[in-house]
């Protein structure tokens, strides 16, 4: 199966580490290059565009780095509630023990990924709050200002 007798078992482990590396540098730099355009730190405007004129800006652009820890923390919780629907559903067949110890794994490493999620999308909106108000009040479905603004639950645009 997909060169199990080819290469070692190091070789295989070795592979799926690149693979995850891989997968999330290309998610650092999609949502940098997302960033950059939402807030463009290290930018400067040239003959009428925008051009990037500080890569170090850019890269440590807070803006970018908190919208990629919070997709790969949602990413987290997505794959933890996949491994503990896998695992409750052998569960319920009266399988091994491993299903049961894959099932807390995956249990406290999803809340634990949602309560990160959840401080990283905060911390975001404080910083779309400073940089992008607008685009804030509108997320929030305030179309009219207000000093002091509501405080809303639930809102239906």
């Amino acid at each position: 199966m997909l060169g199990w007798n080819r290469v070692s078992r190091k070789t295989h482990l070795f592979a799926a580490w690149m693979l995850v590396l891989e997968a999330n540098l290309s998610a650092l730099w999609i949502l940098l290059a997302n960033s950059w355009m939402q807030h463009p730190a290290g930018g400067q405007i040239i003959q009428g565009r925008v051009r990037m004129v500080d890569f170090l800006a850019f890269f440590t652009n807070p803006y970018g780095w908190l919208k990629f820890l919070h997709t790969m923390f949602a990413g987290f919780v997505v794959a933890a509630f996949f491994v503990t629907g896998i695992s409750a559903w052998h569960l319920l067949r009266r399988h091994s023990d491993f299903f049961l110890k894959s099932f807390r794994m995956a249990a406290v490493f999803g809340l634990i990924s949602s309560f990160l999620v959840f401080l990283v999308g905060d911390e975001h909106a404080y910083e779309v709050a400073q940089t992008q108000p607008s685009k804030l009040a509108a997320m929030e479905s305030y179309w009219d200002t207000k000093q002091p603004a509501d405080y809303n639950l639930l809102v239906i645009p």
